[in-house]
């Protein structure tokens, strides 16, 4: 039993509405899961059937799933009442079908049972992203040419509006961000009308103006102090009024009177027309002492920052305030019209998936709440529903929110923490979170509970987190004041103490973060002269050398054996803000020969294979593509050379390179090569017209010899590519080739995660969200994304819309939106010109606060990833910084909190540049002697040359044995068997083990035939086997627990493992294990149809056995208590 801190014990044993601020590494999930198990045992009549628990990710409901499991196990291994254990047995049983899921399946279910109630057909399949982006896609151009063709006159003036260069991409773009919008409120046209409402309202006390008011008189107090106290210096150091300092003390006087006015404006009118009086600076006395200097400088820099902010103000509010008012109406009719053809698109896409019987994850949301809508039914649910459990609170957002409150009744037990919300681009609002936390505070509806201890880092980590976040994260900037409320605390009892050279935290500053162009002579010859390679970047050099310094040297310690061990690979990740930062990295770890695991990037682990297979399925769906097809005829599968392509090119300019190719006729190697490449295309067009996807590529591996290729080329390549195509298996849009093409993009990244290796961990921080690491390194800290306010309008759901003279949104964007300010839309004047109104400019206030905000929580994020050592990087800003919300980097923050708090200038350090040497390819001479000496030479890894790439267990199976199986039931040929066989094994992977009579056993076969998830039954099919099967007690025992089918597995293993070899190689294993029951005891499955002697079965099949066990092992962190292969047909279970 874990030893609970206060916080988590009140977390536990209080009941009602609980909101729970868990910091990072406080043990969340630890505390949900005991709180869910304490329920269960805690009465007679607690049911898991009983509880509703959300999760973030499926993947998460299934490790929670898996950790009560074992909770409970636990549970029933030291329970001596047998009541009680039947009881946990029937909690155990309950899981699977339990709805721990995510928000998305919850809703799914609810929908299944109660499609009746909103008249909607309950077969529908959902839709991938991709598809249902394609589908919208289709709905929006049809709506579009039909107001087109209308001649609507407000339609026309929407598309005059939208259009630039002759296209309307941003009315396209600006419909795609409204229906993404709607997409996730509780109620759009309630919204859409409030919107348009605040349009038409006085500007005076509306949302939009209230928040611009509240922005501008904060953020002037901040610039009153900063000037009060420059005054005061100068003061201090003024001789007379005409010297600098008695000059500086008269322009400070003057701004400080337009700060005031700014900081005490009570209405919105009140910020227009401010100027600013036509101070020149005095310039510092060569008379000056040095003390002078730095507080002239000083006053200098507080002038500076204070004229620019008043200088902002003035002209955003230039102009006439009647003219802008004015303006923002008009701008009603715009929105009006936009928001009209929104609807239309959206009931053209709802009417498409209605006809395909589609549907994606908002429409069943928003069928849920509409279900939720009708009180008999909310009730029904409320009084079956003891407790709900959400976890990942600050990322729900409003749909999902009014979901909840319908079904639930003062027992929700929300866990989640605003300081790690950063899904802000999926629409999450973690003003949900801090608004009922603010409603608990004030009401005795809800407690309050924070987690601050934090059971992951070293005291030492958490002190320089917390020194940085004390400057930082403050209540103006994202509701959360750290200091006062969130520090994190040393959990653990016990300290851990150091035991290398690595410091606990650095943040390394260079001058120049990226890579140098590499140097050559004055003179220097292409063709002679040596090729340079590029200097590596100082910083990437940095990282390296930090990494070689760790591993096999630097003591880590190990939570698991709870003791030091010398520190590996795997203990280190690199973690950015987005994948091109980590471009330089990859080299130089691939310069090095440092091993890397980098999911995703370019170049991290040679993706190429995956795009070629790609651009091979565009081919054959559609060869007229020119990029597509030159890709592959540069690939592998084409062997072509840049030179070759180019002359195909140049004997037909102006045809599709397709038609070029078929065209051509000249060089002879040419042509064979081109006859070679069209044979293939043609033959694997024949086959994709019956094969699915997986069994395309699985072919075209192994007939080209692509994966020979890739291994010649390292691991990382065919192991990121067996992954992908594993990853098809069962997927609908890789059934058929068109279906794959569709989706080609998306499916790029669906990789599989693979087998674990010893190598660094490269991810972004919002994928490592969740996890920790020993040691982190936190690169390219100077990285600046574009921090503009993204979509083509400008929405919020309080303020309205709006428009006059400032920059446009993101990319020239029209519009922008939001779920309290409503949408906003840029004003357009008579002669064109664009102009901002209230709304646009509340709405970009309220964006860049919010992005800055979510900046802060993604450095949070990736801070407390780290337990042990922490290393932050990148190029030094060049400036101080004099707001909290004017930097825009992690470097910019960093070094705002350094200006601040000193104790932070101990961890910076700023490494020499990287004095290695140049690298330069040379050309050494070799005596003839040496020459033949090295060709004769023995290759010392001869037996890895004979190994295939990839094994299946069956085929290992089948190696071993040296022998065919024998069937000796009256089946016909060998053919027939092997169909029988799978016949068999299919049925027994669908059945129901509890309907167990022959008659329950022949209405499953036929339901399994219709539903076709079994082949046709070939004639004479026996099924007394079957029978026998599900009748077996052992069977009922094993599905008493919990149970996983068909459980595919790939691992990476020494071919001395698994084949009669020595050799050290690795070989790429894949496999199904036929049943995997999870409980008491951990037992493996294998179905077999034999009627070889228990014996020689045993023998057989060991190998297999314990590869299943190593994958099962590996993938679930158990133990396999044993492993089992029964017979079909002669009922038997042997012991392997």
């Amino acid at each position: 039993m874990p030893k609970w801190t206060d916080m988590q014990l009140k977390a536990l044993t209080e009941s009602g509405n609980l909101l729970i601020s868990a910091s990072a590494g406080s043990g969340k999930t630890t505390v949900m899961v005991q709180k869910i198990i304490d329920y269960l045992l805690g009465s007679p009549d607690a049911d898991i059937s009983r509880l509703v628990v959300i999760t973030f990710t499926r993947a998460i409901a299934e490790e929670m799933k898996q950790k009560l499991t074992e909770k409970l196990y636990e549970s029933l291994r030291k329970s001596a009442c047998e009541a009680e254990r039947e009881r946990i047995r029937k909690q155990i049983n309950g899981i699977p079908l339990s709805y721990i899921s995510t928000i998305d399946s919850f809703c799914a279910e609810i929908f299944r049972r109660y499609f009746e109630v909103i008249n909607k057909d309950p077969h529908v399949s959902i839709l991938e992203e991709s598809e249902a982006d394609i589908m919208f896609a289709e709905a929006r151009e049809e709506v579009l040419e039909r107001y087109l063709a209308s001649g609507d006159r407000r339609f026309s003036d929407l598309v005059e509006r939208f259009t630039a260069k002759r296209d309307i991409d941003r009315l396209r773009k600006a419909l795609d961000d409204i229906y993404k919008f709607m997409s996730v409120q509780a109620d759009a046209d309630k919204f859409i009308e409030k919107a348009l409402a605040m349009l038409g309202e006085e500007a005076e006390g509306s949302e939009a103006t209230r928040y611009i008011l509240s922005h501008y008189r904060r953020k002037a107090s901040w610039y009153i102090s900063l000037c009060s106290d420059a005054i005061c210096l100068a003061e201090n150091y003024m001789s007379d009024k005409e010297g600098p300092f008695g000059k500086f003390r008269g322009i400070l006087g003057n701004l400080l009177k337009l700060l005031e006015r700014i900081a005490s404006a009570t209405h919105i009118r009140d910020l227009f027309g401010i100027t600013l009086p036509e101070d020149r600076a005095p310039s510092a006395r060569n008379s000056f002492t040095d003390d002078e200097r730095d507080v002239f400088e000083e006053i200098k820099k507080a002038r500076y920052a204070c004229k620019e902010f008043v200088e902002e103000v003035r002209d955003t509010f230039e102009g006439d305030y009647d003219a802008v008012i004015a303006a923002e109406r008009g701008t009603r009719a715009a929105a009006s019209t936009l928001f009209e053809v929104a609807k239309e698109v959206i009931k053209e896409y709802q009417k498409a998936k209605d006809r395909e019987k589609k549907a994606d994850f908002a429409d069943i949301e928003h069928y849920c709440l509409e279900i939720l809508k009708n009180d008999a039914v909310a009730e029904e649910l409320r009084n079956s529903i003891d407790s709900i459990f959400i976890d990942e609170y600050q990322d729900t957002n409003y749909l999902q929110e009014s979901i909840i409150a319908r079904i639930s009744k003062d027992n929700v037990f929300m866990v989640g923490d605003v300081k790690q919300s950063i899904y802000r681009f999926r629409f999450a609002e973690p003003a949900i979170f801090l608004e009922k936390r603010e409603h608990y505070d004030k009401t005795r509806e809800g407690l309050n509970i924070n987690f601050n201890e934090n059971f992951r880092s070293t005291e030492e980590v958490l002190s320089f987190i917390n020194l940085v976040f004390d400057e930082i994260m403050v209540y103006d900037l994202g509701g959360i004041d750290y200091k006062k409320d969130a520090r994190l605390v040393y959990g653990p009892e016990k300290k851990t103490k150091k035991k290398n050279h690595l410091p606990h935290a650095e943040i390394a500053w260079f001058k120049g973060a990226k890579a140098d162009e590499p140097e050559y002579p004055m003179y220097y010859s292409v063709r002679e002269g040596p090729r340079v390679k590029p200097k590596p970047s100082p910083e990437a050099a940095y990282i390296a050398d930090r990494i070689e310094s760790a591993v096999g040297k630097a003591y880590i310690y190990d939570n698991k054996a709870e003791s030091y061990r010398l520190c590996k690979y795997s203990d280190i990740a690199i973690l950015v803000r987005a994948r091109s930062c980590a471009t330089d990295i990859i080299a130089e770890l691939n310069r090095r020969n440092i091993p890397f695991e980098a999911e995703g990037f370019e170049d991290g682990g040679d993706g190429a294979a995956i795009d070629t297979l790609m651009c091979f399925a565009k081919v054959l769906d559609n060869p007229r593509q020119d990029i597509p097809l030159a890709a592959v005829m540069l690939s592998y599968l084409g062997k072509f050379t840049d030179k070759e392509l180019l002359e195909i090119r140049a004997n037909h300019p102006k045809d599709c390179f397709w038609e070029a190719v078929n065209a051509y006729s000249g060089d002879k190697v040419i042509e064979n090569k081109l006859l070679s490449f069209t044979n293939l295309l043609q033959k694997y067009r024949r086959l994709a017209a019956f094969l699915n996807m997986r069994e395309l590529f699985d072919r075209l591996i192994a007939e080209t010899g692509y994966d020979g290729y890739l291994l010649s080329k390292g691991e990382s390549g065919i192991r990121k590519l067996n992954a992908f195509i594993f990853s098809l298996s069962g997927k609908e849009s890789a059934s058929n080739l068109r279906s794959f093409v569709k989706l080609c993009g998306s499916e790029r990244q669906t990789l599989l995660p693979t087998e674990a290796e010893d190598c660094v961990t490269i991810t972004t921080i919002h994928r490592s969200k969740g996890l920790e690491y020993p040691i982190v390194f936190l690169p390219r800290a100077d990285y600046d994304s574009n921090n503009s306010p993204k979509g083509s309008i400008v929405m919020d759901d309080n303020t309205g819309s709006a428009i006059k003279k400032i920059k446009p949104f993101s990319g020239g964007d029209m519009i922008a939106l939001d779920s309290k300010l409503g949408i906003a839309v840029m004003h357009i004047d008579e002669e064109g010109r664009r102009a901002e109104t209230l709304s646009t400019i509340a709405l970009k206030l309220k964006q860049k606060n919010e992005q800055k905000a979510e900046l802060i929580r993604l450095l949070y994020v990736a801070m407390t990833r780290a337990r042990q050592h922490l290393f932050i990087s990148g190029e030094e800003p060049s400036k101080s910084y004099n707001f909290a919300d004017e930097p825009s980097t992690f470097a910019q923050w960093i070094k705002f909190a350094i200006d601040r708090r000193k104790a932070l200038e101990r961890y910076v350090a700023r490494p020499a540049p990287s004095t290695a040497p140049v690298e330069r390819e040379k050309f050494v001479y070799v005596p003839k002697e040496a020459r033949a000496e090295k060709i004769n030479k023995e290759y010392p890894h001869i037996e890895a040359t004979r190994l295939s790439i990839k094994y299946s267990v069956s085929a290992l199976a089948a190696a071993e044995a040296d022998e065919t199986p024998v069937f000796r039931l009256d089946f016909g040929g060998s053919e027939d068997r092997a169909t029988i066989g799978t016949v068999y094994h299919a049925i027994l992977q669908h059945a129901d083990f509890s309907r167990n009579t022959p008659l329950e056993a022949d209405a499953q076969i036929e339901e399994l035939l219709v539903a076709g998830k079994i082949p046709p039954l070939p004639e004479g099919f026996d099924r007394e086997p079957i029978y026998k099967a599900l009748a077996n007690p052992e069977f009922a025992e094993i599905f008493k627990c919990r149970c996983l089918r068909e459980q595919p597995f790939m691992l990476y293993l020494p071919a001395r493992e698994v084949l009669d070899t020595q050799s050290e190689e690795k070989v790429l294993v894949q496999g199904v294990i036929d049943l995997l029951s999870l409980g008491e005891r951990n037992i493996i499955v294998d179905y077999k149809f034999t009627s070889a002697p228990a014996e020689t079965v045993r023998e057989r099949y060991k190998k297999q056995l314990d590869i299943y066990a190593t994958a099962a092992e590996k993938a679930f962190g158990i133990r396999v208590d044993a492993r089992e292969i029964y017979i079909i047909g002669r009922d038997e279970f042997i012991l392997a």
